[in-house]
């Protein structure tokens, strides 16, 4: 749940060893419930697979 005083959600991705559909779905589902309450979703330390899948799908 966000705080409406604190909208924004950090997602540390540096320990994700694989990312296939079910996460990027999952990473869609959190992107959407951020930006539906107002806030903003930042990615960090998003290792090279994962930023590749990402760049994929735009």
């Amino acid at each position: 749940m966000l705080d409406p005083a604190h909208p924004g959600l950090v997602l540390d991705l540096a320990r994700v060893a694989s990312f296939d559909s079910s996460g990027l779905s999952a990473l869609i589902g959190i992107y959407t419930a951020v930006q539906e309450r107002g806030g903003t979703l930042a990615l960090t330390a998003v290792p090279d697979h994962a930023l590749r899948r990402l760049h994929l799908t735009g």
